[in-house]
Protein backbone atom coordinates (compact mmCIF):
# COMPACT_ATOMS: atom_id res chain seq x y z
CA UNK A 1 0.00 0.00 0.00
CA UNK A 2 2.89 2.36 0.78
CA UNK A 3 4.36 1.81 -2.70
CA UNK A 4 0.95 2.55 -4.22
CA UNK A 5 0.67 5.85 -2.36
CA UNK A 6 4.22 6.91 -3.27
CA UNK A 7 3.70 5.98 -6.93
CA UNK A 8 0.41 7.85 -7.09
CA UNK A 9 1.98 10.98 -5.60
CA UNK A 10 4.88 10.80 -8.08
CA UNK A 11 2.53 10.37 -11.04
CA UNK A 12 0.40 13.30 -9.96
CA UNK A 13 3.49 15.48 -9.69
CA UNK A 14 4.77 14.37 -13.07
CA UNK A 15 1.35 14.79 -14.62
CA UNK A 16 1.18 18.41 -13.52
CA UNK A 17 4.97 18.93 -13.84
CA UNK A 18 4.82 20.54 -10.43
CA UNK A 19 8.24 19.31 -9.52
CA UNK A 20 10.09 21.55 -11.97
CA UNK A 21 7.75 24.49 -12.54
CA UNK A 22 8.60 27.86 -11.06
CA UNK A 23 6.11 29.69 -8.88
CA UNK A 24 5.21 32.21 -11.59
CA UNK A 25 4.47 29.33 -13.97
CA UNK A 26 2.17 27.81 -11.37
CA UNK A 27 0.34 31.12 -11.13
CA UNK A 28 -0.04 31.26 -14.92
CA UNK A 29 -1.44 27.71 -14.95
CA UNK A 30 -3.84 28.61 -12.15
CA UNK A 31 -5.01 31.70 -14.05
CA UNK A 32 -5.46 29.63 -17.21
CA UNK A 33 -7.48 27.04 -15.28
CA UNK A 34 -9.72 29.75 -13.80
CA UNK A 35 -10.25 31.29 -17.25
CA UNK A 36 -11.23 27.89 -18.68
CA UNK A 37 -13.65 27.27 -15.84
CA UNK A 38 -15.25 30.68 -16.39
CA UNK A 39 -15.52 29.94 -20.11
CA UNK A 40 -17.54 26.79 -19.35
CA UNK A 41 -19.87 28.52 -16.86
CA UNK A 42 -22.46 29.57 -19.51
CA UNK A 43 -22.76 25.94 -20.67
CA UNK A 44 -23.09 24.71 -17.08
CA UNK A 45 -25.75 27.38 -16.45
CA UNK A 46 -27.72 26.24 -19.51
CA UNK A 47 -27.53 22.63 -18.36
CA UNK A 48 -28.61 23.55 -14.81
CA UNK A 49 -31.62 25.45 -16.20
CA UNK A 50 -32.56 22.39 -18.25
CA UNK A 51 -32.27 20.14 -15.17
CA UNK A 52 -34.44 22.56 -13.18
CA UNK A 53 -37.14 22.56 -15.84
CA UNK A 54 -36.97 18.79 -16.15
CA UNK A 55 -37.36 18.41 -12.38
CA UNK A 56 -40.47 20.59 -12.37
CA UNK A 57 -42.02 18.46 -15.11
CA UNK A 58 -41.13 15.11 -13.48
CA UNK A 59 -42.30 16.31 -10.06
CA UNK A 60 -45.82 16.66 -11.44
CA UNK A 61 -45.90 12.98 -12.36
CA UNK A 62 -44.05 11.84 -9.22
CA UNK A 63 -40.88 10.73 -11.05
CA UNK A 64 -38.41 13.42 -9.96
CA UNK A 65 -35.77 10.81 -8.98
CA UNK A 66 -35.47 10.09 -12.71
CA UNK A 67 -33.30 13.22 -12.88
CA UNK A 68 -30.70 11.46 -10.72
CA UNK A 69 -30.93 8.30 -12.80
CA UNK A 70 -30.46 10.18 -16.07
CA UNK A 71 -27.62 12.27 -14.65
CA UNK A 72 -25.64 9.33 -13.23
CA UNK A 73 -26.27 7.18 -16.32
CA UNK A 74 -25.19 9.91 -18.75
CA UNK A 75 -22.14 10.72 -16.63
CA UNK A 76 -21.14 7.04 -16.59
CA UNK A 77 -21.45 6.77 -20.38
CA UNK A 78 -19.45 9.95 -21.00
CA UNK A 79 -16.73 8.91 -18.53
CA UNK A 80 -16.53 5.49 -20.15
CA UNK A 81 -15.96 6.88 -23.65
CA UNK A 82 -13.43 9.48 -22.49
CA UNK A 83 -11.65 6.86 -20.36
CA UNK A 84 -11.09 4.56 -23.36
CA UNK A 85 -8.64 7.04 -24.89
CA UNK A 86 -7.32 8.54 -21.67
CA UNK A 87 -6.64 5.27 -19.84
CA UNK A 88 -4.90 3.88 -22.93
CA UNK A 89 -2.57 6.86 -22.90
CA UNK A 90 -1.88 6.71 -19.15
CA UNK A 91 -1.54 2.92 -18.86
CA UNK A 92 0.53 2.24 -21.98
CA UNK A 93 1.77 5.35 -23.78
CA UNK A 94 3.10 7.55 -20.97
CA UNK A 95 6.85 8.02 -20.85
CA UNK A 96 7.18 6.75 -17.27
CA UNK A 97 6.36 3.17 -18.32
CA UNK A 98 9.99 2.40 -19.23
CA UNK A 99 11.07 3.74 -15.82
CA UNK A 100 8.57 1.82 -13.71
CA UNK A 101 8.76 -1.58 -15.42
CA UNK A 102 12.37 -2.44 -14.33
CA UNK A 103 11.64 -1.43 -10.72
CA UNK A 104 10.71 -4.06 -8.10
CA UNK A 105 7.02 -3.27 -8.38
CA UNK A 106 4.09 -5.60 -8.83
CA UNK A 107 1.82 -4.99 -11.85
CA UNK A 108 -1.12 -4.21 -9.56
CA UNK A 109 0.85 -1.46 -7.80
CA UNK A 110 1.65 0.34 -11.05
CA UNK A 111 -1.83 -0.31 -12.37
CA UNK A 112 -3.57 0.92 -9.21
CA UNK A 113 -1.57 4.17 -9.25
CA UNK A 114 -2.25 4.80 -12.92
CA UNK A 115 -5.95 4.04 -12.66
CA UNK A 116 -6.19 6.42 -9.70
CA UNK A 117 -4.66 9.11 -11.89
CA UNK A 118 -7.25 8.45 -14.61
CA UNK A 119 -10.13 8.58 -12.12
CA UNK A 120 -8.90 11.88 -10.64
CA UNK A 121 -8.84 13.50 -14.08
CA UNK A 122 -12.23 12.04 -14.95
CA UNK A 123 -13.72 13.99 -12.04
CA UNK A 124 -13.50 17.06 -14.30
CA UNK A 125 -15.72 15.39 -16.91
CA UNK A 126 -18.09 14.17 -14.23
CA UNK A 127 -18.35 17.58 -12.54
CA UNK A 128 -19.96 19.28 -15.54
CA UNK A 129 -22.78 16.72 -15.54
CA UNK A 130 -23.36 15.53 -11.99
CA UNK A 131 -22.74 18.67 -9.93
CA UNK A 132 -25.65 20.59 -11.54
CA UNK A 133 -27.85 17.48 -11.28
CA UNK A 134 -27.06 16.80 -7.61
CA UNK A 135 -27.33 20.44 -6.57
CA UNK A 136 -30.57 21.22 -8.44
CA UNK A 137 -32.26 18.03 -7.23
CA UNK A 138 -31.18 18.56 -3.62
CA UNK A 139 -32.22 22.20 -3.61
CA UNK A 140 -35.62 21.73 -5.27
CA UNK A 141 -36.41 18.55 -3.32
CA UNK A 142 -35.56 20.17 0.01
CA UNK A 143 -33.01 17.43 0.77
CA UNK A 144 -31.20 17.33 4.10
CA UNK A 145 -27.53 17.26 5.03
CA UNK A 146 -27.28 13.47 4.54
CA UNK A 147 -28.27 13.84 0.89
CA UNK A 148 -25.37 16.19 0.19
CA UNK A 149 -22.92 13.97 2.11
CA UNK A 150 -24.10 10.97 0.08
CA UNK A 151 -23.82 13.05 -3.09
CA UNK A 152 -20.15 13.77 -2.38
CA UNK A 153 -19.39 10.08 -1.74
CA UNK A 154 -21.27 8.93 -4.84
CA UNK A 155 -19.58 11.64 -6.93
CA UNK A 156 -16.18 10.26 -5.88
CA UNK A 157 -17.16 6.64 -6.58
CA UNK A 158 -19.19 6.90 -9.83
CA UNK A 159 -16.18 7.07 -12.23
CA UNK A 160 -14.59 3.87 -10.87
CA UNK A 161 -16.57 1.22 -12.76
CA UNK A 162 -16.67 3.08 -16.13
CA UNK A 163 -12.91 3.68 -15.95
CA UNK A 164 -12.24 0.07 -14.91
CA UNK A 165 -14.34 -1.35 -17.77
CA UNK A 166 -12.58 0.92 -20.29
CA UNK A 167 -9.18 -0.07 -18.87
CA UNK A 168 -9.95 -3.80 -19.00
CA UNK A 169 -10.92 -3.46 -22.66
CA UNK A 170 -7.63 -1.66 -23.30
CA UNK A 171 -5.65 -4.34 -21.44
CA UNK A 172 -7.23 -7.11 -23.49
CA UNK A 173 -6.58 -5.28 -26.76
CA UNK A 174 -2.99 -4.35 -25.87
CA UNK A 175 -2.15 -7.84 -24.58
CA UNK A 176 -3.30 -9.76 -27.65
CA UNK A 177 -2.71 -7.33 -30.55
CA UNK A 178 0.11 -5.11 -31.83
CA UNK A 179 -2.03 -1.97 -31.92
CA UNK A 180 0.30 -0.35 -29.42
CA UNK A 181 2.92 0.11 -32.13
CA UNK A 182 0.62 2.73 -33.69
CA UNK A 183 0.46 4.83 -30.54
CA UNK A 184 0.99 8.19 -32.28
CA UNK A 185 -2.01 7.62 -34.54
CA UNK A 186 -4.09 6.49 -31.56
CA UNK A 187 -3.18 9.63 -29.61
CA UNK A 188 -4.17 11.86 -32.52
CA UNK A 189 -7.44 10.04 -33.09
CA UNK A 190 -8.20 10.11 -29.37
CA UNK A 191 -7.57 13.85 -29.20
CA UNK A 192 -9.79 14.55 -32.20
CA UNK A 193 -12.53 12.33 -30.77
CA UNK A 194 -12.33 14.09 -27.40
CA UNK A 195 -12.62 17.53 -28.97
CA UNK A 196 -15.46 16.46 -31.27
CA UNK A 197 -17.29 14.88 -28.35
CA UNK A 198 -16.90 18.00 -26.20
CA UNK A 199 -18.13 20.28 -28.99
CA UNK A 200 -21.05 17.96 -29.72
CA UNK A 201 -22.01 17.89 -26.05
CA UNK A 202 -21.88 21.69 -25.94
CA UNK A 203 -24.16 21.94 -28.99
CA UNK A 204 -26.64 19.40 -27.59
CA UNK A 205 -26.84 21.12 -24.19
CA UNK A 206 -27.38 24.57 -25.72
CA UNK A 207 -29.91 23.18 -28.19
CA UNK A 208 -31.83 21.51 -25.37
CA UNK A 209 -32.02 24.83 -23.57
CA UNK A 210 -33.08 26.78 -26.64
CA UNK A 211 -35.69 24.21 -27.58
CA UNK A 212 -36.77 23.55 -23.99
CA UNK A 213 -40.30 23.13 -25.15
CA UNK A 214 -39.23 19.74 -26.50
CA UNK A 215 -37.65 18.42 -23.32
CA UNK A 216 -40.97 17.01 -22.14
CA UNK A 217 -41.09 14.62 -25.08
CA UNK A 218 -37.50 13.61 -24.42
CA UNK A 219 -38.17 12.99 -20.71
CA UNK A 220 -41.32 11.05 -21.55
CA UNK A 221 -39.29 8.85 -23.88
CA UNK A 222 -36.66 8.28 -21.20
CA UNK A 223 -39.22 7.52 -18.48
CA UNK A 224 -40.85 4.92 -20.73
CA UNK A 225 -37.50 3.19 -21.24
CA UNK A 226 -37.27 3.94 -24.97
CA UNK A 227 -34.02 5.89 -24.82
CA UNK A 228 -31.01 4.13 -26.34
CA UNK A 229 -28.41 5.85 -24.16
CA UNK A 230 -30.30 4.98 -20.98
CA UNK A 231 -30.73 1.39 -22.17
CA UNK A 232 -27.04 1.12 -22.98
CA UNK A 233 -26.08 2.62 -19.62
CA UNK A 234 -28.48 0.35 -17.76
CA UNK A 235 -26.95 -2.77 -19.31
CA UNK A 236 -23.33 -1.65 -18.94
CA UNK A 237 -23.66 0.08 -15.54
CA UNK A 238 -26.55 -1.57 -13.65
CA UNK A 239 -25.09 -0.30 -10.37
CA UNK A 240 -26.36 3.23 -11.13
CA UNK A 241 -29.81 2.28 -9.80
CA UNK A 242 -28.23 1.57 -6.41
CA UNK A 243 -26.67 5.05 -6.36
CA UNK A 244 -29.99 6.63 -7.29
CA UNK A 245 -31.78 4.80 -4.46
CA UNK A 246 -29.09 5.86 -2.00
CA UNK A 247 -29.75 9.52 -2.85
CA UNK A 248 -33.53 9.27 -3.20
CA UNK A 249 -33.85 7.54 0.20
CA UNK A 250 -31.02 9.39 1.95
CA UNK A 251 -33.29 10.27 4.88
CA UNK A 252 -33.79 6.64 5.99
CA UNK A 253 -31.94 3.35 6.49
CA UNK A 254 -32.59 2.12 2.95
CA UNK A 255 -30.51 4.98 1.54
CA UNK A 256 -27.60 4.16 3.86
CA UNK A 257 -27.71 0.45 2.99
CA UNK A 258 -27.76 1.24 -0.73
CA UNK A 259 -24.80 3.60 -0.29
CA UNK A 260 -22.80 0.89 1.50
CA UNK A 261 -23.74 -1.63 -1.20
CA UNK A 262 -22.70 0.81 -3.92
CA UNK A 263 -19.27 1.36 -2.35
CA UNK A 264 -18.71 -2.37 -1.76
CA UNK A 265 -19.67 -3.20 -5.34
CA UNK A 266 -17.17 -0.66 -6.72
CA UNK A 267 -14.46 -1.95 -4.35
CA UNK A 268 -15.08 -5.52 -5.56
CA UNK A 269 -14.77 -4.39 -9.19
CA UNK A 270 -11.44 -2.70 -8.41
CA UNK A 271 -10.10 -5.89 -6.77
CA UNK A 272 -11.19 -7.92 -9.81
CA UNK A 273 -9.54 -5.38 -12.10
CA UNK A 274 -6.23 -5.60 -10.24
CA UNK A 275 -6.32 -9.42 -10.37
CA UNK A 276 -6.83 -9.29 -14.13
CA UNK A 277 -4.08 -6.67 -14.36
CA UNK A 278 -1.62 -8.99 -12.60
CA UNK A 279 -2.00 -11.40 -15.52
CA UNK A 280 -2.38 -9.03 -18.47
CA UNK A 281 -0.84 -5.62 -17.80
CA UNK A 282 2.85 -6.39 -18.30
CA UNK A 283 2.09 -8.26 -21.56
CA UNK A 284 0.84 -5.08 -23.19
CA UNK A 285 3.08 -2.59 -21.36
CA UNK A 286 6.43 -4.20 -22.24
CA UNK A 287 7.69 -2.66 -25.46
CA UNK A 288 5.20 0.18 -25.29
CA UNK A 289 7.81 2.69 -26.42
CA UNK A 290 8.31 0.88 -29.72
CA UNK A 291 6.62 2.02 -32.91
CA UNK A 292 5.74 0.23 -36.11
CA UNK A 293 7.57 0.56 -39.39
CA UNK A 294 6.91 -0.69 -42.88
CA UNK A 295 9.49 -3.03 -44.34
CA UNK A 296 9.37 -2.59 -48.08
CA UNK A 297 11.91 -3.36 -50.73
CA UNK A 298 12.52 -0.50 -53.13
CA UNK A 299 14.42 -1.21 -56.33
CA UNK A 300 16.50 1.40 -58.14
CA UNK A 301 13.66 2.28 -60.53
CA UNK A 302 11.28 3.00 -57.65
CA UNK A 303 14.03 4.88 -55.82
CA UNK A 304 14.56 7.16 -58.83
CA UNK A 305 10.85 7.92 -58.94
CA UNK A 306 10.68 8.65 -55.22
CA UNK A 307 13.87 10.70 -54.93
CA UNK A 308 13.04 14.00 -56.55
CA UNK A 309 15.05 17.17 -56.50
CA UNK A 310 13.22 19.94 -54.69
CA UNK A 311 14.14 23.41 -53.56
CA UNK A 312 15.49 23.72 -50.03
CA UNK A 313 12.54 25.91 -49.04
CA UNK A 314 9.92 23.41 -50.23
CA UNK A 315 11.74 20.55 -48.53
CA UNK A 316 11.98 22.36 -45.19
CA UNK A 317 8.36 23.53 -45.40
CA UNK A 318 7.25 19.97 -46.10
CA UNK A 319 9.34 18.74 -43.16
CA UNK A 320 7.76 21.32 -40.82
CA UNK A 321 4.23 20.32 -41.85
CA UNK A 322 4.96 16.59 -41.49
CA UNK A 323 6.33 17.10 -37.97
CA UNK A 324 3.30 19.19 -37.00
CA UNK A 325 0.86 16.57 -38.27
CA UNK A 326 2.73 13.45 -37.12
CA UNK A 327 3.64 14.49 -33.56
CA UNK A 328 0.48 14.11 -31.41
CA UNK A 329 1.27 16.99 -29.03
CA UNK A 330 2.08 19.39 -31.89
CA UNK A 331 -0.93 18.24 -33.87
CA UNK A 332 -3.35 18.83 -30.99
CA UNK A 333 -1.89 22.17 -29.86
CA UNK A 334 -0.80 23.71 -33.15
CA UNK A 335 -3.16 22.21 -35.74
CA UNK A 336 -6.38 21.14 -34.02
CA UNK A 337 -6.40 24.17 -31.69
CA UNK A 338 -6.41 26.37 -34.77
CA UNK A 339 -9.89 25.06 -35.63
CA UNK A 340 -11.44 25.96 -32.27
CA UNK A 341 -12.34 29.45 -33.51
CA UNK A 342 -14.13 28.15 -36.63
CA UNK A 343 -16.00 25.66 -34.43
CA UNK A 344 -17.11 28.46 -32.11
CA UNK A 345 -18.16 30.38 -35.22
CA UNK A 346 -20.20 27.42 -36.52
CA UNK A 347 -21.95 26.44 -33.25
CA UNK A 348 -24.61 29.23 -33.35
CA UNK A 349 -25.59 28.13 -36.87
CA UNK A 350 -25.92 24.53 -35.69
CA UNK A 351 -28.04 25.49 -32.69
CA UNK A 352 -30.42 27.85 -34.50
CA UNK A 353 -30.07 27.15 -38.23
CA UNK A 354 -33.56 28.38 -39.11
CA UNK A 355 -33.11 31.63 -37.25
CA UNK A 356 -29.81 32.40 -38.94
CA UNK A 357 -31.14 31.47 -42.37
CA UNK A 358 -34.10 33.77 -41.78
CA UNK A 359 -31.88 36.63 -40.58
CA UNK A 360 -29.09 36.36 -43.13
CA UNK A 361 -30.42 34.22 -45.92
CA UNK A 362 -31.92 37.16 -47.78
CA UNK A 363 -29.09 39.54 -46.98
CA UNK A 364 -27.42 40.95 -50.06
CA UNK A 365 -24.42 43.16 -49.41
CA UNK A 366 -24.06 45.86 -52.00
CA UNK A 367 -20.78 45.75 -53.87
CA UNK A 368 -19.08 49.12 -53.48
CA UNK A 369 -15.69 50.50 -52.55
CA UNK A 370 -16.55 51.33 -48.92
CA UNK A 371 -17.94 47.86 -48.20
CA UNK A 372 -14.92 46.19 -49.79
CA UNK A 373 -12.57 48.33 -47.71
CA UNK A 374 -14.54 47.56 -44.52
CA UNK A 375 -14.31 43.84 -45.31
CA UNK A 376 -10.58 44.24 -45.84
CA UNK A 377 -9.96 45.76 -42.39
CA UNK A 378 -12.12 43.15 -40.64
CA UNK A 379 -10.27 40.41 -42.51
CA UNK A 380 -6.89 41.81 -41.48
CA UNK A 381 -7.95 41.78 -37.81
CA UNK A 382 -9.32 38.23 -38.13
CA UNK A 383 -6.09 37.13 -39.81
CA UNK A 384 -4.04 38.51 -36.92
CA UNK A 385 -6.07 36.49 -34.43
CA UNK A 386 -5.95 33.30 -36.52
CA UNK A 387 -2.22 33.68 -37.09
CA UNK A 388 -1.48 34.00 -33.39
CA UNK A 389 -3.66 31.28 -31.85
CA UNK A 390 -2.06 28.33 -33.66
CA UNK A 391 1.29 28.68 -31.80
CA UNK A 392 3.16 27.36 -34.84
CA UNK A 393 5.64 30.18 -35.39
CA UNK A 394 5.77 31.22 -31.73
CA UNK A 395 7.12 27.73 -30.86
CA UNK A 396 8.95 26.98 -34.13
CA UNK A 397 12.46 27.37 -32.69
CA UNK A 398 11.56 25.90 -29.30
CA UNK A 399 10.27 22.74 -30.97
CA UNK A 400 13.78 22.04 -32.24
CA UNK A 401 14.86 21.49 -28.63
CA UNK A 402 18.34 20.13 -28.05
CA UNK A 403 18.55 19.14 -31.72
CA UNK A 404 18.86 22.79 -32.74
CA UNK A 405 22.52 22.18 -33.55
CA UNK A 406 21.47 20.08 -36.56
CA UNK A 407 20.09 23.24 -38.17
CA UNK A 408 23.56 24.77 -37.93
CA UNK A 409 25.14 22.04 -40.07
CA UNK A 410 22.66 21.54 -42.91
CA UNK A 411 23.71 23.38 -46.10
CA UNK A 412 20.73 25.74 -46.10
CA UNK A 413 20.78 29.42 -45.19
CA UNK A 414 19.23 30.53 -41.91
CA UNK A 415 16.95 32.86 -43.87
CA UNK A 416 15.46 29.91 -45.78
CA UNK A 417 15.06 27.85 -42.61
CA UNK A 418 13.27 30.67 -40.79
CA UNK A 419 10.96 31.49 -43.69
CA UNK A 420 9.97 27.83 -44.01
CA UNK A 421 8.86 27.94 -40.37
CA UNK A 422 6.99 31.21 -40.96
CA UNK A 423 5.11 29.84 -43.96
CA UNK A 424 4.09 26.69 -42.08
CA UNK A 425 2.14 28.96 -39.73
CA UNK A 426 0.74 30.97 -42.64
CA UNK A 427 -0.48 27.80 -44.39
CA UNK A 428 -2.41 26.54 -41.34
CA UNK A 429 -3.85 29.99 -40.65
CA UNK A 430 -4.95 30.28 -44.28
CA UNK A 431 -6.67 26.89 -44.12
CA UNK A 432 -8.67 28.04 -41.10
CA UNK A 433 -9.63 31.22 -42.95
CA UNK A 434 -10.89 29.17 -45.90
CA UNK A 435 -13.08 27.06 -43.57
CA UNK A 436 -14.62 30.17 -41.98
CA UNK A 437 -15.29 31.71 -45.41
CA UNK A 438 -16.92 28.52 -46.69
CA UNK A 439 -19.21 28.43 -43.64
CA UNK A 440 -20.03 32.11 -44.22
CA UNK A 441 -20.97 31.36 -47.80
CA UNK A 442 -23.20 28.44 -46.75
CA UNK A 443 -25.11 30.20 -43.98
CA UNK A 444 -24.87 33.85 -45.03
CA UNK A 445 -25.47 35.17 -48.52
CA UNK A 446 -22.08 36.83 -49.05
CA UNK A 447 -20.82 37.24 -52.60
CA UNK A 448 -17.77 35.33 -53.78
CA UNK A 449 -16.21 38.70 -54.62
CA UNK A 450 -16.12 39.71 -50.95
CA UNK A 451 -14.96 36.26 -49.86
CA UNK A 452 -11.98 36.48 -52.23
CA UNK A 453 -11.11 39.93 -50.88
CA UNK A 454 -11.40 38.65 -47.32
CA UNK A 455 -9.09 35.70 -48.01
CA UNK A 456 -6.37 37.66 -49.81
CA UNK A 457 -6.30 40.49 -47.26
CA UNK A 458 -6.44 38.15 -44.25
CA UNK A 459 -3.07 36.77 -45.35
CA UNK A 460 -1.58 40.17 -44.44
CA UNK A 461 -2.83 39.78 -40.87
CA UNK A 462 -1.69 36.15 -40.66
CA UNK A 463 1.77 37.14 -41.92
CA UNK A 464 2.00 39.86 -39.27
CA UNK A 465 1.51 37.53 -36.29
CA UNK A 466 3.56 34.80 -37.99
CA UNK A 467 6.51 37.18 -38.10
CA UNK A 468 5.99 38.43 -34.53
CA UNK A 469 5.73 34.82 -33.33
CA UNK A 470 8.97 33.70 -34.95
CA UNK A 471 10.81 36.81 -33.70
CA UNK A 472 9.63 36.21 -30.13
CA UNK A 473 10.71 32.57 -30.26
CA UNK A 474 14.05 33.46 -31.83
CA UNK A 475 14.82 35.83 -28.99
CA UNK A 476 13.43 33.63 -26.19
CA UNK A 477 13.61 29.99 -27.35
CA UNK A 478 12.72 27.24 -24.90
CA UNK A 479 15.17 24.55 -25.97
CA UNK A 480 15.75 22.67 -22.73
CA UNK A 481 12.81 20.26 -22.62
CA UNK A 482 12.49 16.49 -22.27
CA UNK A 483 9.04 16.06 -23.84
CA UNK A 484 7.11 17.88 -26.56
CA UNK A 485 4.44 19.10 -24.14
CA UNK A 486 6.85 21.56 -22.54
CA UNK A 487 7.84 22.96 -25.93
CA UNK A 488 4.29 24.07 -26.80
CA UNK A 489 1.91 23.94 -23.82
CA UNK A 490 4.38 25.39 -21.31
CA UNK A 491 5.87 27.95 -23.67
CA UNK A 492 5.01 31.51 -22.65
CA UNK A 493 6.01 32.77 -26.11
CA UNK A 494 2.68 31.54 -27.50
CA UNK A 495 0.74 33.52 -24.91
CA UNK A 496 2.72 36.68 -25.70
CA UNK A 497 2.02 36.32 -29.42
CA UNK A 498 -1.71 35.77 -28.80
CA UNK A 499 -1.81 39.00 -26.76
CA UNK A 500 0.01 40.84 -29.57
CA UNK A 501 -2.47 39.45 -32.10
CA UNK A 502 -5.53 40.40 -30.04
CA UNK A 503 -4.27 43.90 -29.17
CA UNK A 504 -3.21 44.68 -32.74
CA UNK A 505 -6.51 43.36 -34.12
CA UNK A 506 -8.32 45.64 -31.68
CA UNK A 507 -6.23 48.63 -32.72
CA UNK A 508 -7.05 47.97 -36.37
CA UNK A 509 -10.77 47.38 -35.73
CA UNK A 510 -11.54 50.28 -33.39
CA UNK A 511 -11.02 53.24 -35.81
CA UNK A 512 -13.11 51.68 -38.56
CA UNK A 513 -15.97 51.06 -36.12
CA UNK A 514 -15.74 54.40 -34.31
CA UNK A 515 -15.43 56.64 -37.38
CA UNK A 516 -17.67 55.01 -39.97
CA UNK A 517 -18.07 58.23 -41.89
CA UNK A 518 -14.40 58.01 -42.87
CA UNK A 519 -14.29 54.30 -43.73
CA UNK A 520 -12.47 54.71 -47.03
CA UNK A 521 -9.70 56.93 -45.65
CA UNK A 522 -9.14 54.82 -42.52
CA UNK A 523 -9.27 51.51 -44.40
CA UNK A 524 -6.78 52.63 -47.08
CA UNK A 525 -4.48 53.97 -44.36
CA UNK A 526 -4.66 50.71 -42.39
CA UNK A 527 -4.06 48.62 -45.50
CA UNK A 528 -0.94 50.66 -46.18
CA UNK A 529 0.15 50.29 -42.53
CA UNK A 530 -0.20 46.50 -42.46
CA UNK A 531 1.70 46.12 -45.76
CA UNK A 532 4.51 48.32 -44.43
CA UNK A 533 4.56 46.47 -41.09
CA UNK A 534 4.72 43.09 -42.82
CA UNK A 535 7.62 44.29 -44.98
CA UNK A 536 9.52 45.69 -41.99
CA UNK A 537 8.97 42.49 -40.01
CA UNK A 538 10.08 40.45 -43.01
CA UNK A 539 13.35 42.39 -43.28
CA UNK A 540 13.96 42.12 -39.54
CA UNK A 541 13.22 38.38 -39.63
CA UNK A 542 15.52 37.49 -42.53
CA UNK A 543 18.36 39.80 -41.43
CA UNK A 544 18.35 40.23 -37.66
CA UNK A 545 16.50 36.96 -37.13
CA UNK A 546 19.11 35.04 -39.12
CA UNK A 547 21.87 36.49 -36.95
CA UNK A 548 20.00 35.57 -33.78
CA UNK A 549 19.43 32.04 -35.12
CA UNK A 550 23.13 31.70 -35.88
CA UNK A 551 24.07 32.64 -32.31
CA UNK A 552 21.60 30.32 -30.57
CA UNK A 553 23.50 27.75 -28.54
Amino acid sequence: MNKYLVLTRVMLKNGSNSGNIKSNSKIKKLILFIVLMLAFLPTVKLFADFVSGAYDYLYKIGRQELILSVGISFASVFIFFFAIAFSLNVLYFSKDIDIFLPLPLRPWEILASKITLVIIYEYITEAFILLPVFFVYGYKDGAGVLYFIYSILIFLVVPIIPVVIASILNMIIMSFTNIGSHKDKLKILGGIFGMAFAVGLNVVIQKMNINNGNYRNMLKTISEGNNSIMSFSGRLFPHTDIAVNALAYSNNLKGFMDLVLFVILNAAVVVLFLLIGEKLYFKGAVGGSEISSKNREIDYAKMDRKVLKKSAFKTLLSQEMKILFRTPVYFMNCIVSNFILPIIFIIPFLIQPNSFHKSFGEMNISINANTALLFSVISIAAGMILGSINSITSTAISREGKNIFIKKYIPVSYKTQIMAKVFSGVLVGSLTTIIILIVSKIFINISVYFLCIAFVVSILGILFTAFTGILIDLNFPKLNWDNEVKAVKQNFNSFINVIIGLVTAGLFSFPIMAFRQSISVIAIFELAVIIILDYILYKITVEKGALIFENIE
